[in-house]
């Protein structure tokens, strides 16, 4: 019997649904289940054909255990190598050389220094900061946000160089990216799952969070559909994301990728409401069985490299 384990921490409705629909759907030939982790031996074979990860990005024990998972030849979704994949600014870069439109990002040193370093560790940092130059490109209003999501994350809309620096000393050790604010017509947030299925929904950041997502039926015209799904299929993949969700701005009928950084991305019901989260829950169930009954081996390619061109 092929088995899947489920890593998850503060989630209350997502995990359970998911493993309660696992166990209902795959006849008996795949097993889900919560996985219990104690000390781990360096030699020891993972007995899961398929891990669902939903909270290593906070814990590193847990990372380091995925890792090790991969070397039985469990499949683990995403893919814990990549936790490099944790930044913005890089994911921007990434996004503008693949030909997909981003709004301009510049990265910042964190205002106080990191833990455990001194001013002598900061040698090759230029001080002060060229400012006005770096205003200047982005424009104002602008979006300050934290480069990765891990830990406390600090977020602003600013309109000006005061209420920058206002925002900029509550910061502390994270490092910021100050980008460019795009005021959309209308926005959206795509769940994307294997690679292959997509949903996207209307989503307002401006809203309090159980307020985000639209309950109802998104219509929206043919060519526009096409484009969120090509891109979101190409970021997939330049990623390796098997459970990713990715945000877009429509701006005049511009399309702007405004954030794809979401190793585990929120999947409550009382974010989701009922439809989109059944759609959820039955295609992430899908997946993973489709994983857990796949041949169970060590991959042998982790390198983004081929997605590169001159």
């Amino acid at each position: 019997m092929k088995k899947i384990g489920i890593l998850y921490g503060l989630e209350q409705s997502f995990p359970p649904a998911l493993i309660g629909r696992i166990n209902e759907t795959a006849n008996g030939t795949v097993v889900a289940e919560l996985i219990k982790i104690g000390g781990v031996r360096m030699d020891e074979k993972c007995p899961y054909d398929v891990i669902f990860d939903r909270v290593s990005h906070e814990v590193p024990f847990y990372r380091s255990y995925l890792k090790n998972a991969v070397l039985s030849g469990t499949i683990v979704v995403n893919n814990p190598f990549w936790s490099c994949a944790d930044d913005n600014f890089f994911n921007s870069s990434l996004a503008e050389k693949v030909g997909i439109k981003v709004p301009r990002a510049i990265i910042l040193p964190s205002k106080h220094l990191p833990h455990g370093t001194t001013s002598s560790t900061m040698r090759n940092l230029i001080y002060p900061l060229e400012w006005e130059s770096i205003f200047d490109f982005i424009k104002f209003p602008a979006l300050l946000k934290q480069n990765s999501k891990n830990g406390d994350y600090h977020a602003y809309k600013i309109y000006n160089s005061q209420e920058f620096f206002s925002a900029y000393d509550l910061t502390d050790t994270s490092v910021m990216i100050l980008q460019e604010n795009i005021e959309f017509d209308d926005y959206f947030r795509t769940y994307v799952l294997g690679k292959k299925k997509i949903r996207i929904m209307r989503y307002d950041p401006r809203m309090p969070q159980y307020m985000r997502y639209d309950e109802k039926h998104l219509e929206l015209n043919e060519k526009l559909v096409k484009k969120i799904e090509e891109i979101s299929f190409k970021l997939c993949q330049l990623i390796d994301f098997d459970f990713h969700v990715i945000e877009f701005s429509l701006k005049d009928d511009n399309l702007y990728t405004t954030d794809f950084l979401n190793i585990q991305p929120t999947a409550e019901k009382s974010y989701l409401h009922d439809e989109n989260f059944e759609w959820l829950v039955a295609n992430t169930a899908e997946m993973l069985i489709d994983h857990a009954l796949a041949v169970r081996k060590v991959p042998g390619d982790y390198t983004w490299s081929k997605f590169f061109g001159s």
